[in-house]
């Protein structure tokens, strides 16, 4: 028992030097807003991690066979790949409903994402394919995590889908880097709802 305590402490103590970047996304409208909004908002954030551990980052997704189509088919994955790797699998489980409900295949999926990032010796940043974060977050909660933090939550603000994608899509093409910065104070994220249900079997993604 002794033995086990001193692994955990030296493991707490060490300097954390890998990190996934994660996203799982599946069902065309997910995978819609995630290509369209939230991955050029990802572009400036990652470019924002400390240099030191942006070396041993990995943008890692976890989708199906036509998500992940049209995901290596967007344009703004290029600029990722300039500053990571970039994972994209195509083998989530669409299961698990009797137990989790709609839920199913997202808590399955980033069950896996956590454990090949402990696989890894990684930490991880969970992002949901139908949220933006605030310039800024990424580099804070890397800094958090270098300092010795072992979970960072952050607060999210929803938002209307149908009122802000149109916003932060004119915001995207006014950039000409085909970028979503956004200049708020502090590590803020939003998340966008729509004002429509949503039926169980194409649910989006949500940071657990």
């Amino acid at each position: 028992m002794a033995a086990l305590s001193e692994r955990i402490e030296k493991r707490r103590d060490a300097q954390l030097e890998r990190l996934h970047i994660t996203v799982f996304v599946y069902g065309e409208k997910y995978v819609n807003l995630f290509t369209g909004v939230v991955l050029p908002n990802l572009v400036g954030l990652i470019e924002e991690i400390p240099a030191d551990l942006l070396r041993g980052a990995r943008f890692r997704v976890l989708t199906d066979p036509p998500g992940a189509a049209a995901i290596k088919a967007a344009a703004t994955l290029a600029s990722i790949r300039e500053l990571v790797p970039v994972d994209i699998s195509d083998t989530m489980e669409k299961a698990g409903y009797e137990l989790y409900g709609g839920y199913g295949p997202m808590i399955l999926g980033q069950a896996r994402l956590v454990h090949e990032a402990s696989l890894a010796n990684a930490g991880i940043i969970f992002c949901p394919p139908d949220l933006v974060w605030s310039k800024g977050s990424f580099e804070a909660i890397a800094k958090l995590a270098q300092s010795g933090a072992r979970a960072v939550i952050g607060p999210s603000a929803r938002g209307i889908e149908e009122e802000l994608v149109p916003i932060f899509e004119r915001m995207i093409a006014d950039s000409g880097t085909n970028r979503l910065s956004l200049p708020l104070s502090g590590c803020r994220s939003s998340l966008l709802t729509t004002r429509k249900p949503t039926s169980g079997s194409d649910r989006p993604a949500r940071a657990s």
